[in-house]
């Protein structure tokens, strides 16, 4: 009869599927151990910061509006002051991962949005137009914020494996979000809106001090290194002179012959 074909397993592969390596899992597992500590104490202060942004994304206007008296044109004017400060510092991009590290970047976050959602906590009822002196620190949490962490995670991947750590990161921020949600409306209704932020804002202080002393205790860690050192500009060699040689006369009346480069 005609011939099978067979087909060859690929090398490294187990040809029973029950015995594959979890080969996502595994990568997830080598990107938190590939800067020691630190890099386990960034995801983890990636679950903490996730959560308490969705706290403040989901929750805050009803906060507002119950407890403060806030109108709803003062919600919308919050919005586009936060928007109004995320926009420079992400034109800034450049000059700030060429001169920071990561740890700065994210620790200038952290403490903003501590501070914010602080006062949150301690306004008085009554005195929601307060709430605009500290709204552009949310510009600072989410483009500082953005910006760190995108960084440090391309830094820990390898050449290959960019989107699988930034996914990483994005699903640790995602998880987040999920707890938060699931426990800040039960949080909110038992023990108040002022219990529920003043705590995310110490969680999220707790969670950054841990990182920091994680990176500290890591030697060479990458989370201390500038993002994006600048490199010296290219200067192309000078071009050779050039010169132009008289025009050759033609023996036809009227005409002329082009200048003819000479290199010097």
């Amino acid at each position: 009869g005609a011939p099978r074909l067979v087909q060859q397993p690929r090398p490294g592969s187990s040809s029973k599927p029950g015995r594959r390596r979890p080969l996502l899992l595994h990568a997830y597992a080598a990107m938190c151990g590939a800067d020691g500590v630190a890099s386990a104490a960034f995801f983890a202060l990636m679950v903490v910061f996730g959560a308490g942004t969705s706290l403040v994304e989901g929750l805050i206007f009803l906060y507002w509006a119950q407890a403060l008296d806030a109108s709803a044109v003062l919600c919308g004017v919050s919005v586009l002051v936060t928007v109004s400060f995320e926009i420079p510092l992400f034109i800034a991009s450049r000059a700030l991962v060429s001169r920071y590290s990561p740890r700065a970047l994210l620790a200038v976050a952290c403490l903003a949005y501590s501070s914010r959602v602080a006062v949150y906590a301690l306004l008085p009822r009554g005195q929601g137009w307060l709430l605009l002196a500290v709204e552009p620190l949310h510009g600072v949490t989410y483009s500082l914020g953005a910006l760190g962490a995108v960084h440090y995670v391309s830094a820990l991947a390898g050449e290959h494996s960019q989107a699988t750590a930034q996914g990483l990161a994005d699903n640790l921020r995602s998880l987040g979000s999920i707890i938060a949600n699931l426990l800040g409306g039960g949080v909110m209704d038992v023990f108040g809106p002022r219990a529920l932020y003043g705590t995310s804002s110490a969680c999220v202080a707790c969670s950054l001090g841990l990182y920091l002393l994680a990176t500290r205790c890591t030697s060479s860690s990458r989370a201390g290194q500038v993002c994006e050192p600048p490199t010296e500009r290219c200067v192309p060699p000078p071009c050779p002179a050039v010169e132009l040689a008289p025009a050759l006369p033609d023996s036809r009346p009227g005409n002329c012959a082009a200048a003819v480069p000479v290199m010097s």
